[in-house]
């Protein structure tokens, strides 16, 4: 076990982890006491260590294989706590608060929690009456993304005293005005916290978790985090995601500059610097007169310069989802006048949000445990990581620099190592999990068109097209210039790339699986989700392979799929709704 103070931490197991009692259950109420030896034999070496780290109040990250308990005791003492100091009756005019927050990534995991939880409120109540006294009424509910909108009125309006949730779900609420709900929770739990750590939802948790805490009081204690994982390694890595950012806490990045990039020094950087030390966090048009006015192009390029620098944040991700829009016209001229009452007053779509300054951190990750991390996030992005996929990400040092830590993990056993792409050599390191996937497609559809389909961004790492294999081409003339670059599509079926749609979507390139009809038109009408889901409004193709498209040979193929003939060329757009009459 590793356990993480409030104000520090440590490496190694530390000493409040060991008991000095010869009972470990003294800590707990007489009612808890009865009920766990009348279930259990003896608690588990995992519930004694983890319950003296637990009741002294410390983050807590529990290491221990599965079977030993670890769950229990975790829920035991928030039990405990939630029957000696119940919540107060719920009062007109008042909003109770969820006091213990179980966060799983397994949606299916928080299913079983809420039932087996059953079993030791029923016991403890049990055990309560034995001793005359009143059974606790200690109140559970589940929010995933499968909750009914009445179950989520009822928690937001007489929240349980547990609450299970998923990291998506815990982001719902904490965007929304059910996180007021959230102001009181004391403990929060996670479970299987390897499986996030290291990815995109584990970024997307620890954002939660901080936000969480902010919404504590400021002399309130921060909620005790308690991790739970029977496979967390590295463990020290595991450890810090857990114990979030703060003074005292340290992070696997170090704040600062990336490597490589030099600090901007311009008149309109120093004077946004200067604004935010002084004012905190600020919205645009406040940023927009301190660094001097005049054209908004001028002032978002230096401030998206400190962005990049890691000097600058923004506490909403709507700015970096606006990058990809195009740019109006207007940006490079003179700035309009601002209207009273217009949304435009805000700023553009990328100054959305408050910005201020990146907290400076003095704690640093060693390199290795950086490159580790690096490792890990390619890994679980591209599944099968190759040297190609590496040089694509553009990684400091190239794949060399990773390329120690890849073996090292696969010599430990914790990654594999293989032929899996062929042609690629034997550099090619894998997940078990996506091993296992890979299996479970190897053979392709029958008959064609009749397999998966997706349509990527074909910069996303999840197409291996033009980074772990190359674009498949029609002989050695085929020259064209199929890029992962932003803005492109490319459909897959079965895993065949069929389809390349260029940016801005007025040329497509068909790819050589595409010359069977089914796939062909499998690959197609998937292009209509780029309408159904908003990202263009209709979709307009000029050329096909080069050539016009009233003179191309796929022309049928398109009108088969839902496009109709325009002045401009062939049209996609959505589907009208039939209503009845």
């Amino acid at each position: 076990m590793v356990d993480i103070a409030t104000a520090s931490y440590t490496f190694g197991p530390v000493a409040t982890t060991r008991v000095t009692t010869t009972d470990p259950l003294a800590p707990f109420s007489s009612a808890v006491r009865d009920w766990f030896h009348a279930s259990f034999a003896a608690p588990t070496q995992a519930q004694v260590e983890g319950w003296a780290a637990i009741s002294g109040g410390h983050h807590t990250l529990i290491h221990a294989p599965t079977g030993s308990g670890k769950t229990l005791a975790a829920f035991l003492w928030c039990l405990d706590r939630l029957a000696r100091d119940p919540s107060p009756p719920p009062a007109r005019g008042t909003l109770g608060h969820v006091r213990v927050l179980y966060i799983s990534p397994l949606k299916a995991l928080t299913y079983d929690v809420e039932r087996n939880l059953k079993a030791p409120l029923t016991g403890i109540g049990l055990a309560a009456q034995r001793l005359g006294q009143a059974p606790p009424a200690i109140t559970v509910a589940s929010r995933t993304g499968d909750t009914p909108a009445d179950d989520r009125r009822r928690i937001a309006l007489h929240p349980p005293d547990i609450l299970i949730t998923t990291p998506e779900s815990l982001y719902l609420m904490l965007t929304s005005g059910a996180r007021e709900v959230l102001r009181g929770v004391e403990h929060v739990i996670i479970d299987e916290v390897h499986a996030i750590a290291g990815t995109k939802r584990g970024s997307h948790l620890a954002l939660s978790l901080e936000r969480l805490e902010c919404l504590r009081a400021p002399d309130a204690r921060p909620p005790q985090r308690i991790g739970l994982s029977a496979t967390q390694r590295p463990l020290e890595a595991i450890g810090r995601f857990m114990a979030g950012v703060g003074p005292g806490r340290e992070v696997l990045r170090p704040a600062g500059l990336p490597d490589g990039t030099e600090r901007p020094t311009g008149p309109r950087h120093e004077a946004i610097r200067e604004h935010l030390t002084r004012r905190g966090a600020s919205f645009y048009r406040e940023v927009f007169a301190a660094a001097g006015g005049g054209r908004d192009r001028e002032v978002l390029d230096a401030l998206w310069d400190l962005v990049w620098a890691g000097e600058v944040t923004n506490d909403t991700f709507a700015p970096l989802r606006a990058l990809r829009w195009k740019r109006s016209g207007g940006g490079n001229g003179a700035r309009r006048p601002i209207r009273a009452g217009r949304l435009t007053a805000l700023g553009p779509p990328e100054a959305a949000g408050r910005w201020s300054l990146v907290s400076p951190d003095q704690s640093a990750a060693t390199p290795t445990e950086r490159l580790h991390a690096v490792s890990l996030a390619l890994l679980e992005r591209h599944g099968v990581l190759t040297r190609e996929a590496v040089a694509m990400e553009g990684i400091d040092g190239g794949f060399s620099a990773v390329y120690p830590i890849l073996r090292a993990m696969e010599e430990a056993g914790r990654i594999r190592r293989g032929y899996f792409v062929d042609g690629l050599g034997a550099a090619q390191f894998a997940l078990a999990g996506a091993l296992d996937r890979l299996r479970s497609v190897r053979e392709l559809a029958d008959p064609p068109g009749s397999g998966a389909v997706h349509l990527l961004a074909a910069a996303d790492p999840a197409n291996p097209y033009g980074a772990a294999i190359a674009w498949p081409r029609r002989g050695e003339a085929d020259r064209r210039p199929l890029q992962r670059a932003a803005g492109a599509y490319v459909v897959l079926v079965d895993g065949q790339a069929a389809l390349y749609l260029e940016r801005g979507g007025s040329t497509l390139q068909t790819l050589p699986a595409s010359d069977d009809h089914d796939i062909a038109l499998a690959a197609t009408g998937a292009l209509q989700a780029l309408i159904a889901d908003g990202r263009v409004r209709e979709l307009v193709v000029r050329k096909v392979d080069g050539e016009d498209v009233a003179a191309s040979p796929f022309r049928p193929v398109l009108l088969e799929a839902g496009f109709v003939a325009g002045y401009r060329g062939l049209v996609l757009r959505a589907a009208r709704p039939v209503s009845a009459r």
